[in-house]
């Protein structure tokens, strides 16, 4: 990442999962200054929130502030007055706050991920006004591609696709609100991760679903078989590329362009995934048996019933048909050393840690803190 001193960054979502990854590595890497927005009481209460999620992370170089706020209701010129009053210019704005429910109703995600972006743009606007930002970064999902099978790349947005859930067209709607009127005169990115999992060296994470749902019950024996028609793909990246890419793409052009985070041409089936993880815990690889048998392996036994249960809404991308191109995100960031990896050189460490943590029972674990390798 170009450390231009001067000014720093606003960040939201900064106790999400690939926020706590992010804040590290900037805190870690730079002396510019970062302002981050967390619900919270008041302004000590959402500074205590955060300091608690860093405690045991590297030393930092760059001075932290964290201000009380709730972006979907919040009043974007308080926002501003109060960022200001901090004593330090913005230069970059990452706006990674979302609600990941596959379960809402249209309006709620909307009041997240389309209103609360609407608001933050509208920061950018007034602080853009007074002092050219650099950029402004939404992070969206891969998974605005929806139920398109088939290649969908970064200049891709509606292209006839339905949506699995109101997450996907939520966060379709709130890049289709930055790159509108409302972000007009902004330096844009729109940037989209995949699948995101543990860090590569660590292991660590701050969220133990989708792919670990799965995972757990292999790992655990609970799994008798695995579907033979195994056309769907699983683009997993893990959080430190994903942290060190939002922050490589500092210097790419800010004109509205998207940048993918996925894993592309490493994007593994659901098979070869139980395949790494037997390898990985010296299991023996379930077979693989017919849709419907599978559905009837599962609802014959407790422990499949309860997989079934725990999957939920995330099944659906156990069986995404979609591959992702990441060309131009690739292009600028490879150079940089930044470059996403096969999950199979990590799955042993995604899984040691789940362990310790048993799975996201454990609440921490003490000297855990995000990785700060670079990709």
């Amino acid at each position: 990442m170009r450390d231009r001193r001067g000014g720093g960054l606003l960040l939201t979502g900064a106790s999400g999962f690939v926020g706590q990854s992010l804040l590290a590595r900037w805190l870690a890497r730079t002396d510019r200054p970062v302002t981050v927005l967390v619900r919270a009481a008041d302004d000590r209460a959402a500074q205590a929130r955060i300091e608690a999620l860093l405690a045991d992370g590297p030393k930092r170089r760059a001075p932290l502030r964290a201000l009380a706020s709730d972006v979907t209701d919040c009043d974007p010129a308080d926002i501003v007055a109060r960022v200001r009053a901090g004593g330090h210019d913005v230069d970059e704005i990452i706006h990674s706050a979302a609600c990941v429910r596959f379960d809402q109703e249209i309006g709620d995600a909307r009041a997240v991920n389309v209103a609360g972006t609407a608001r933050m743009v509208e920061v950018a606007q007034r602080l853009h006004a007074e002092r050219p930002l650099r950029r402004y970064v939404q992070v969206s999902t891969a998974f605005v591609a929806g139920a398109h099978a088939g290649p969908f790349g970064e200049k891709d947005r509606r292209i006839g696709q339905d949506f699995r859930n109101t997450y996907e067209q939520s966060k379709i709607e709130a890049e289709e609100l930055v790159t509108g009127p409302a972000g007009a005169g902004l330096p844009l990115q729109v940037v989209r991760p995949s699948i995101v999992v543990g860090d590569r060296e660590s292991g660590w994470t701050a969220a133990f679903n989708v792919l670990y749902v799965p995972l757990r019950a292999l790992v655990a024996g609970a799994v008798d078989a695995v579907p033979e028609q195994d056309q769907g793909l699983l683009d997993v990246v893990p959080v430190d590329y994903v942290a060190d890419g939002l922050l490589g793409l500092s210097d790419a052009p800010a004109d509205g362009r998207t940048y993918h985070l996925t894993a592309g041409r490493h994007a593994i089936t659901v098979g070869q995934l139980a395949d790494l993880a037997c390898r990985a815990t010296g299991r023996k690889p379930p077979p693989r048996v017919s849709a419907e048998t599978f559905v009837q392996t599962l609802s014959a036994t407790a422990a499949g019933r309860v997989l079934a249960a725990n999957l939920g809404d995330y099944l659906p991308y156990l069986d995404v048909r979609t591959t992702f191109d990441a060309a131009g995100a690739e292009a600028h960031l490879a150079p940089r050393g930044i470059r996403v990896t096969p999950v199979s050189d990590y799955l042993h460490r995604l899984i040691a840690f789940a362990q310790e943590r048993r799975w996201g029972r454990l609440r921490r674990v003490r000297g855990v803190a995000p990785s700060l390798t670079t990709g």
